[in-house]
């Protein structure tokens, strides 16, 4: 009897549990039916968020990089040709290396565009202000900003990223560089076939983007005279009427369109993009037909089933939940296992800071028992310079998750340093700070390793009397000191600089395959010269030993350079030297050798003479008549021959005076000072006063620039200049000889000019050559006077010329340093 009561009560509690359970089933089906609701919206729009804020954050990312080139501050603080053409250069590189970007431009602080990516293009931005745009606004505060609106030129919709450009200093904004993303595409992400309408919308709800493109461009609620007032001023949405969408709140959660069709309103902010938001009205009809679902019409069939079930479902239950607890404890036992075997410490810390659980690499490698551990605070871990960082670290944990590097003492008071990766997680009922900490005493020891290397490398490089540069991408990354003195830059100017604009045009080409073979592989280490660019235009010579390197991952050229300049020129003056030197000694092996025949033969003679005078005087049987003749021939024969002697030495004699004249010149050193060649000149003039009056010419001398020589060796080349000018005056006109002079650059030209005989076309490349004459007949001279000239104007670096025409007289050119 007992047995059926309680059989008959455990049915009875049985079924109204079945009962009850049913309806409260149908109950929360409909009480979630909001939430379960709620939950889909929020994922459609999640989805979207994400896309549009990993899309902001990405770019962002990579444009905060490019706003850093120089070529911007250099354009924004001197905006001329050549930093203009710079920053548009960085601009096209920009467009051309991101597909997404419709145009990149620099606005200076009134907000007008100086330089443009479509600066050629039919609708250029270059010129126009933009400095109503909020964009431009923000980023002159020096903030970065991101902004979507209706481009005013192109009628298209964008994303408008800005970010300020500062002065080299870093402080202070010069100006904003913007980037402008065509984001027409992203409509395509929204039109799908979702359970309702999706929006995006910004200033007063005007839609921006929808999977309704007769919406796009209109207002989602009615708005006011001033809210119209505000949309039409702030130019983000064009210059329509902005008819209104149609649709009207009917409370917080819920909005009705024209047709009178309801919706449930589910709305999302866009971090990425302040003011901006998206917004999902949910059809309440599909909301129904898919939530709602036809649960209760099946009501009576589940409360038939329930009976059976339940009782089933008790004895399965009560199966699975023994198993479930088995499975548990093995869980459980299996993460101990992995929590004490874990190769990093990890610390499990109650808010206060008291150690909950350490596993055995933490307590071990501390140096510390696990019980005292347990005893202990976190602070008592941290050193005082860590300390102080620890409230603000907390904040950062308490926003979800921070990774950071501290230091712990351990037992010895050692210190260790660390990298802590820490949340804030659920652990027995409580709120703790889970934190994986990893031990990076060798990677600091590597990190200071580095840097040593770094600063020995450093030290080095500064030092060198060579120059050593590394390069990438086609420019300076690294410059020494003395490569910057060699092309005549300061340092930082080198670097960020091209490489090939520091290379002569001529051999450009051959750097460039040099690189290339250095970057492919096919010559990693190559040895060249080439002709350098100075920052004055001038050429150096250069001597490359070049190799190639990983730099930031990636291959860089090396380079240690050499300004062999002077040693090329001693080479070349040496190679000139032994030109001149065999000219010389063949010059004076073929002009000694006449005067030396004539000597020869005529002492020949002379002794013969004189033997026959002899031969006359003694002999006995000649008559006196016929010995006064002959010995009256024999003197006339000796004077003759002496004569012809004596003109052979005088030759020689000249020969050999004009060489060591020659010679001094070469060997004498330089006393240059500031020299006023109006005095010089007028003391050059008096030497020859006389000999021009006497020939009727005239000496023109205008007021001649000043320039830095020796006085002495200068007043020799125009005492040449001038002295053959008078020496060789036509004979069919009265002579004037002018000297004028003028400043070119860094440099002075004196020209000589004179109304004589001139100097035959074919003869005007020989006449500085050494003993040299157009006609050694006509006038005198050993030809070393011109010779003379030019090597004097060369030891001042400096060159000669003439110009001439047999006839009309001659023009001689001398150039020198000013």
């Amino acid at each position: 009897m007992k047995a059926r009561i309680i059989i008959i009560i455990l049915s009875f509690l049985l079924l109204s549990v079945t009962v009850g359970g049913s309806f409260y089933l149908l109950y929360s089906q409909h009480e979630n039916l909001e939430e379960r609701v709620a939950l889909a919206a929020d994922e459609s729009l999640a989805d979207i968020a994400t896309s549009l804020n990993l899309y902001v954050y990405e770019h962002s990312t990579f444009f905060n990089f490019i706003k850093r080139d120089d070529a911007f501050r250099h354009a924004l603080s001197k905006p001329d040709s050549d930093s203009l053409s710079q920053a548009n250069e960085v601009l096209d590189d920009a467009c051309r290396s991101i597909g997404f970007l419709d145009v990149c431009y620099l606005l200076n602080l009134k907000g007008d565009t100086i330089a443009s990516s479509n600066r050629n293009a039919p609708d250029s931005f270059l010129g126009k202000n933009y400095a109503f745009r909020p964009y431009f606004i923000e980023a002159k505060k020096g903030n970065n900003f991101v902004y979507m609106a209706l481009g005013i030129t192109s009628g298209k919709r964008g994303m408008y990223l800005s970010y300020p450009v500062f002065d080299k200093n870093g402080k202070t904004v010069s100006g904003v560089l913007v980037f402008k993303e065509n984001i027409e595409h992203f409509n395509e992400s929204i039109n799908k076939p979702y359970e309702g309408i999706m929006l995006v919308t910004g200033l007063n709800d005007m839609i921006f983007f929808s999977n309704r493109n007769d919406l796009l461009l209109r207002p989602l609620w009615k708005l006011s005279p001033e809210e119209m007032k505000e949309v039409s001023e702030s130019k983000q949405f064009g210059n329509g009427s902005w008819e209104w969408a149609g649709f009207t709140k009917e409370d917080a959660k819920n909005a009705v369109d024209s047709a009178g069709k309801s919706y449930h309103i589910h709305v999302k902010a866009l971090n990425a993009l302040p003011g901006w938001k998206i917004i999902y009205l949910h059809d309440h009809e599909i909301i129904h037909a898919n939530y709602g679902g036809p649960f209760s019409n099946d009501l009576f069939i589940l409360l038939f089933l329930s009976a059976v079930i339940v009782a089933a479902a008790v004895l399965y239950l009560n199966r699975e939940a023994h198993r479930d607890i088995l499975m548990r404890r093995e869980a459980e036992e299996n993460l101990r296992v992995l929590f004490e075997s874990a190769v990093d410490a990890i610390f499990i810390i109650d808010m206060q800071g008291k150690f909950v659980d350490v596993n055995r690499t933490a307590h071990e490698r501390l140096g510390y028992a696990k019980d005292e551990m347990l005893a202990m605070n976190i602070k008592e871990l941290d050193p005082p310079e860590f300390a102080a960082r620890v409230p603000e670290r907390l904040a950062r944990i308490k926003e979800g998750q921070a990774t950071f590097e501290s230091a712990h003492y351990r037992k010895d008071k050692s210190i260790m340093p660390v990298e802590v990766n820490s949340r804030i997680l659920d652990y027995k009922g409580q709120k703790v700070y889970y934190s994986i900490i990893r031990d990076i005493t060798e990677r600091k020891q590597a990190i200071k390793e580095l840097q040593d290397s770094e600063e020995k490398f450093k030290a080095l490089s500064e030092q060198s009397i060579t120059g050593i540069s590394i390069s990438q991408d086609g420019k300076f990354i690294y410059a020494n000191p003395r490569l910057a003195e060699i092309f005549g830059f300061r340092q930082d100017e080198m670097i960020g600089s091209p490489v090939l604009e520091r290379v002569a045009e001529a051999d450009r080409g051959m750097v460039k395959e040099y690189f290339r073979k250095r970057l492919s592989g096919e010559a990693p280490s190559v040895h060249y010269t080439f002709r350098g660019l100075k920052r004055d235009g001038s050429e150096v010579d250069i001597e490359v030993h070049g190799g190639v390197m990983i730099y930031n991952g990636r291959p860089a050229i090396t380079g240690t350079l050499l300004d062999i300049t002077e040693r090329k020129k001693t080479e070349e003056d040496k190679e000139y030297l032994n030109k001149e030197l065999q000219q010389i000694v063949y010059t004076v092996s073929h002009d000694l050798r006449s005067p030396l025949v004539n000597i020869q033969g005529y002492s020949g003679l002379l002794i013969s003479f004189i033997q026959k005078a002899i031969n006359v005087c003694i002999a006995k049987d000649i008559s006196a008549e016929l010995k006064e003749e002959t010995l009256a021939d024999i003197e006339k024969d000796v004077k003759e021959s002496v004569g012809y002697i004596n003109s052979s030495i005088i030759k020689m004699d000249t020969l050999l005076s004009a060489l060591l004249r020659l010679s001094r010149t070469i060997r004498s050193e330089l006393e240059k000072k500031e020299v006023d060649m109006n005095i010089l000149m007028s003391d050059v003039i008096k030497t020859f006063d006389f000999e021009a009056k006497n020939a009727g010419a005239r000496i023109e001398v205008s007021d001649l620039p000043a320039c830095s020589c020796d006085a002495v060796q200068i007043n020799q080349v125009f005492s040449n200049l001038i002295g053959n000018a008078v020496k060789f005056l036509s004979p069919e006109r009265k002579g004037v000889i002018k000297v004028t002079g003028r400043k070119e650059g860094g440099q002075v030209v004196y020209c000589v000019e004179d109304n004589g005989v001139g100097i035959p076309a074919r003869e005007q490349k020989n006449i500085f050559e050494m003993f040299h004459r157009v006609n050694p007949d006509e006038k005198g001279g050993e030809g070393i006077g011109l010779t003379i000239v030019r090597k004097i104007v060369e030891k001042h670096n400096g060159k000669v010329w003439v110009e001439s025409e047999a006839g009309k007289g001659s023009k001689f050119h001398v150039q020198v340093p000013s």
